[in-house]
């Protein structure tokens, strides 16, 4: 996992997204045969996964000297106590114009929706990193496009724990 506050992009990879109707068990997270079935987007050209920490302040403020009657304080240094978490992935999809009916794309109405996604920084291939978790679809924008290549923007927002780990075999 990426350390809390700071932003992984890259070019290439490949997002997969899996609606939670094809996971029998949300809990216990999808199963490799729910995986294989995910809607992959192997044309994702750019993205960036910031990974964030919520902290709120404490500090200790401790008299001067009991002789002035606790009237005058003097503070220690502050200390940060994690409150929480968050998440968001930003990608850019593209393909031909000639295959848009084919190729795989997040439905814009489904802003909203609650999804689980698998992200391959790099390739699919066992052993290579991955991200994954639950998110909601935060926007989709579809790029109109009069030249060949279409492109298309989303934000996942993280709805749970972002997991790391590597591609199985």
């Amino acid at each position: 996992m990426p350390a809390d506050g700071t932003t992984t992009t890259g070019k290439d990879g490949i997002i997969a997204i899996l609606a939670l109707s094809d996971i029998a068990d949300e809990a216990a997270g999808p199963d490799a045969t729910e995986i294989a079935s995910a809607l992959e987007m192997a044309m994702m050209t750019d993205w960036s996964l910031t990974a964030n920490a919520q902290f709120q302040t404490q500090n200790t403020q401790c008299m001067l000297s009991n002789s002035d009657g606790g009237s005058n304080a003097a503070t220690n240094w502050d200390e940060q106590e994690l409150t929480g978490k968050s998440f968001t992935l930003d990608v850019t999809t593209f393909w031909q114009k000639t295959a848009a009916g084919a190729s795989a794309k997040i439905d814009p109405t489904l802003a909203g929706t609650r999804v689980y996604f698998l992200l391959y920084p790099n390739k699919k291939t066992t052993g290579d990193p991955l991200y994954k978790g639950y998110c909601k679809i935060a926007s989709v924008t579809p790029t109109a496009s009069t030249s060949t290549k279409v492109t298309q923007t989303a934000q996942l927002t993280g709805d749970g724990e972002l997991e790391s780990g590597t591609v199985p075999a």
